[in-house]
Order: structure tokens, then sequence, then C-alpha cells
């Protein structure tokens, strides 16, 4: 087994976990993320833009879809995961993997980077199995772990946005007070970008800056 897994799996022995689950994503829910959130790639060598990876004490699982089974296959060569080619005939699920686990199994993972629909879901799914939020656990294993990126951003002209910021806000509000909101949070990246004609390089080839935008056009980076 590769040596991240290993010693992801003796951590997991410390803190009692059962299986611990790694997604491709960032506090966004971004496909493309910055070198700080390359988890998945740190512990399996897999650098697709698209897959999960369920560690648990004896084995590793990766999931991925058509567009990396080759990549993929390359990538994983020697790692001791087992590749899990999404959509084929008798592979497994990343839940039924999980059904294989006793019910009352204890969860790591980092819940900043999966949904509150996935969350629902699994807890549905499992009512007995124990979620631990576990951010920093890749801290402590990636020794030399990027830093998150926090580039400057710039503004996007209008003449090529072709609508300046204070009109796309003016709309926003409009809509907000149609359906009574007093407030509203903007957490996808190209969302926050598009509506406040920003730009960044926090991640790479995606004209993007790390930040949630908050009611009043309140700009904070993540």
């Amino acid at each position: 087994m590769k040596k991240e897994i290993l010693e992801l799996q003796q951590y997991m022995q410390g803190h009692h976990y059962d299986a611990f689950l790694v997604e491709t994503a960032d506090e966004h829910q971004s496909e493309y993320v910055g070198d700080y959130y390359k988890v998945r790639a740190y512990l399996s060598n897999f650098t697709g833009s698209a897959g999960t990876l369920l560690v648990t004490l004896n084995q590793a699982y990766l999931w991925t879809d058509g567009r990396y089974f080759i990549q993929a296959e390359n990538e994983l060569k020697d790692s001791g995961i087992t590749l899990m080619r999404m959509g084929q005939k008798g592979v497994e699920t990343l839940e039924e993997v999980l059904g294989n686990l006793a019910s009352d199994m204890m969860l790591g993972l980092d819940m900043r980077m999966v949904s509150v629909e996935w969350l629902s879901h699994f807890k549905a799914s499992f009512p007995k199995a124990l979620v631990m939020h576990d951010p920093k656990a890749f801290d402590e294993l990636w020794l030399n772990r990027p830093k998150r990126s926090c580039t400057p951003v710039w503004d996007y002209d209008v003449q090529y946005c072709g609508v300046s910021r204070q009109e796309k806000i003016k709309l926003v509000k409009q809509q907000m007070a149609k359906k009574g909101a007093l407030g509203m949070l903007v957490g996808g990246l190209d969302d926050v970008s598009w509506l406040l004609n920003l730009r960044g390089h926090d991640v790479t080839c995606n004209p993007v800056a790390l930040s949630f935008l908050l009611k009043d056009s309140c700009f904070i980076r993540s």
C-alpha cells in the first residue's frame, strides 16, 4: 500500500475511525481546486479533476468517471488502491462499500469539502454512523502541504463584461425582495467573480479568487 495511505490508516487507528473520505473539492464545491486542496492527489497520485477516495483500515478505493479510467489506471499503478470505475457493471458504489462496514461506523472527513445534501443523504442511509469533522488531519500528515492561495484580485473592466457590478447587485437585490429574502450567501467562485466583476488566479487556469459574497456585496476572502 502507498506510504501516504498507510500513514492515514495509522492516523485513523489512533482516532478510532473505521473509514476516511476524501473528496475532490474545496469549501466552494469546485471541481478544479488549488494546490492546498489536492489531498486526494497527494494520497493517491491520481490527478484528474473528479474522484472520490475512501480509505478503510485495510483497503483504499478511488471512484472516478469514464473520462479518467485510463489515466487513473496508470496513476494508481502499484499504489494498492482499488480503482472503482463508476457506472460500470458490477462496480460497487461508495454507498455500497460503506454499507459493508459496521452500521455504527465512525467516518472521518473534512465537512467543508462535502455538500449539505451529501451529508443529509449519508445520515439518512446510515443513521447509526458517526461522522467526525476533521479539517486538520492533513495539516498533520501532509508535511509539505502547500499554503492556501491568496493572490491579488483585480477589476474586470465593464467594457469586457458589459454590465457594472452595481447594476448586477441591483438586479440581484430586486430578486431577493421578490422572494422576501433579507440576505444571500454566494459560495460559487464563478458566481462571485461574475457578480462583482472581479478576477483572480487562486486556482490554476481558472480566473477566480477564493472568496464568499454575503448580502450587500460584502466580499470575504476564504
